[in-house]
């Protein structure tokens, strides 16, 4: 069994709360509490309002935006939440070391809301400007970028998953988004199995 360490967050604008579990547990803990798991958006403006020596800014969590590979499309991010609205799902693949793979019902929805994307580095001076930046995080990207210069972090960077670890490579697949905390000084947004380790699931309400 999974020890569930819940911890509440200083009430604000956002409340928040956090446990470190599997994905599939944390999710379906934080939806009997009321609280659901953050948009990259609500994550950036929980950081800002709780500060940089929070918890909640020092370690990173997952988000309900997620990476998506569509072969002969590209690389792509999305704000369906793929991966969190089916967290029992997603992280039973993952510990069967298997993809998550979309229907061509889901592509035809992820490519009517989504960004496409490349490894790459976005300046944090630049949040509000970058059309990648603003698609996440909306009305908060430039006070999220100026909160990150506070801190000394001149960039984001981004890290999509690579079609070449797919099984089939003939199909689009969903890979979960996290957002690393800022102890290191650095801001990414990557990606990792759901089952690799006991990470954060932060829950908002």
């Amino acid at each position: 069994m999974i020890k569930i360490q819940v911890s509440e967050v200083e009430m604000g604008i956002l409340d928040s709360t956090y446990i470190r579990c599997v994905l599939s547990d944390g999710s379906k803990f934080l939806s009997k509490e009321g609280y659901r798991i953050p948009s990259l958006e609500e994550n950036a403006r929980l950081r800002i309002q709780e500060g940089k020596d929070s918890i909640i800014t020092k370690y990173g969590n997952w988000v309900t935006s997620c990476y998506v590979n569509i072969p002969g499309k590209g690389e792509f991010l999305t704000k369906y939440p793929m991966v969190t609205a089916n967290a029992k799902y997603a992280t039973d693949r993952h510990e069967n070391r298997k993809r998550i793979y979309l229907t061509d019902q889901q592509v035809e929805q992820v490519l009517l809301d989504c960004i496409e994307i490349e490894r790459q580095t976005i300046p944090t001076n630049k949040f509000n400007d970058n059309n990648i930046t603003y698609y996440l995080f909306l009305e908060s990207a430039e006070k999220y970028g100026l909160f990150l210069e506070d801190w000394g972090i001149k960039q984001l960077n981004i890290f999509p998953p690579k079609g070449d670890y797919a099984q089939n490579k003939s199909k689009a697949f969903v890979v979960p988004t996290w957002f690393a905390g800022l102890t290191y000084n650095q801001s990414e947004l990557s990606h990792w199995n759901l089952c690799s380790g006991n990470y954060v699931v932060l829950g908002v309400k």
